[in-house]
């Protein structure tokens, strides 16, 4: 059962800003921040790059702590390591704190995520009451 937030999180803007960042990125920065991310958690670096994962993840056992995009500076966290992670990622990196990783908590215009994603996107798009971010990892990690 998939938690529902109190609050959604409008992800629009920072999927416009990602994409716009994403034009002339090095990965190399994002492998760099999950490494970062993966230490600070001392948690267990789960990316492919032979299968072209477009997001890496910091896991604990099963749990997801932490997702960093590899194709733009896009990270996120769990709300309540928000203090935990301030300052460790580089300034040009945008966080966006959720309260889970299967909580529907947030929303985003279907253009926004479109020119993010393409048309791996679209069972999201114009879905009522929002999605999580294991759906939103899910339809768009390759």
């Amino acid at each position: 059962m998939q938690l529902r937030a109190t609050e959604m999180i409008d992800i629009s803007t920072v999927l416009e800003l990602f994409t716009m960042a994403s034009q002339n990125w090095d990965r190399a920065k994002s492998e760099l921040q999950l490494a970062c991310l993966t230490e600070l958690f001392r948690g267990e670096l789960d990316w492919d790059v032979e299968a072209g994962e477009e997001w890496g993840r910091v896991l604990s056992g099963d749990a997801v702590l932490a997702l960093v995009s590899m194709r733009g500076p896009l990270a996120v966290v769990l709300q309540h390591d928000l203090q935990l992670v301030n300052g460790a990622l580089d300034t040009k990196f945008t966080l966006v704190p959720i309260p889970a990783m299967d909580a529907i908590a947030m929303t985003a215009s279907a253009g926004a995520l479109e020119m993010a994603f393409g048309t791996r996107t679209e069972n999201l798009i114009g879905k009522t009451g929002g999605f999580s971010m294991d759906d939103l990892w899910y339809a768009t990690v390759t």
